[in-house]
């Protein structure tokens, strides 16, 4: 076939008539996706998923079938056979072009951000039929955890973190954040980030930030510099910008933004008191999101009034445990 789908019902049509055997080229996400979709709609009488192809093979199996590095595919040229190219957008071309050097003619790319884009457009009853494909869709509980089920996966789907904001956006129909702090997402979607030009990303380590940063300039964010605590990496450079530690930037500005260039996780507490302590703002401090933020919601389980560290009295009384339950 040789040709790139963008709308999800027509790929998933073209699967379910055809009547030969199918293969899907990567063992990723994409293509365990692709599985999960076309396995329950292909037709019994007709073609069935027959395995994966790798380029170089590193795997005997995924999802209990066999994988098949494209040359050992190409020898046994199995007839009235289809590749489905179930990898990101920007490797379709390369796979394409490596299939028809192997003279292998019927395959199908998928192009991931239309087919993530009209799955976002797909009215809500159609979507859900879609994602109970996934055998993990159905044990999921409430209507926030399946919006975030689908935003992350059209996020990893098409590269786009823009799904990722758009989940903050419905996000806020379910639930009403009480914090006083502004979240990345809301500054993003308030469009303050092309009017505030002090802004500076905080990363824990240089690891972190190599990871999260760039997703910054995607987003049209820029930035001054970076912030840390950790002392090796203060003092050095990243990708053209200075990086302090705390102290430096809070005598330099400490009206700046600081964006939390790090995972929900990676912010702790200890950190954010210490930026509170430094003079850094509440409201200039940016968190990856509203319902990881520690000004909301504090330290969760053990803000608890009844969750108190025990006394040397009362651990010697109860040997089995670090934490004492205070009666209310």
């Amino acid at each position: 076939m040789g040709i790139v789908i963008s709308d999800i019902e027509e790929a998933l049509e073209r699967a379910r008539c055809w009547e030969g055997d199918l293969y899907l080229y990567g063992t990723g996400f994409c293509a365990k996706s692709v599985y999960y979709f076309l396995k329950a709609g292909v037709r019994a009488n007709k073609g069935q998923i027959k395995g994966f192809i790798q380029t170089r093979r590193t795997q005997e199996q995924v999802l209990g079938l066999a994988v098949l590095s494209v040359w050992e595919f190409a020898r046994l040229a199995p007839e009235n056979t289809c590749v489905i190219i179930a990898v990101q957008d920007k490797y379709q071309k390369e796979i394409a072009e490596l299939l028809r050097r192997f003279h292998i003619c019927e395959y199908c790319g998928l192009r991931w951000n239309g087919l993530a884009a009209g799955i976002r457009a797909m009215k809500e009853a159609d979507r859900d039929r879609l994602w109970k494909c996934f055998p993990w869709y159905s044990n999921l509980q409430d209507a926030e955890s399946k919006l975030v089920f689908t935003n992350a996966m059209l996020a990893k789907m098409s590269c786009d973190l823009r799904y990722y904001l758009d989940m903050q956006a419905q996000r806020e129909t379910f639930i009403q954040s009480e914090s006083g702090g502004r979240t990345i997402a809301d500054w993003v979607r308030e469009g303050r980030h092309l009017e505030e030009k002090k802004n500076f990303l905080y990363a824990p380590n240089k690891s972190t930030l190599e990871y999260f940063g760039p997703r910054f300039s995607e987003m049209g964010i820029l930035a001054q510099g970076v912030c840390t605590d950790q002392d090796l990496f203060a003092g050095t450079i990243w990708r053209g910008l200075p990086v302090w530690n705390l102290e430096q930037l809070a005598a330099l500005c400490a009206d700046g933004n600081i964006l939390m260039a790090c995972g929900q996780k990676s912010v702790s507490y200890a950190t954010l008191n210490k930026m509170r302590t430094l003079g850094f703002e509440e409201k200039n401090l940016l968190l990856p999101c509203s319902m990881d933020n520690p000004f909301a919601y504090g330290m969760q389980y053990f803000d608890l009034p009844a969750m108190r560290p025990a006394s040397d009295d009362a651990r010697a009384s109860a040997k089995t445990s670090s934490f004492g339950i205070i009666p209310c």
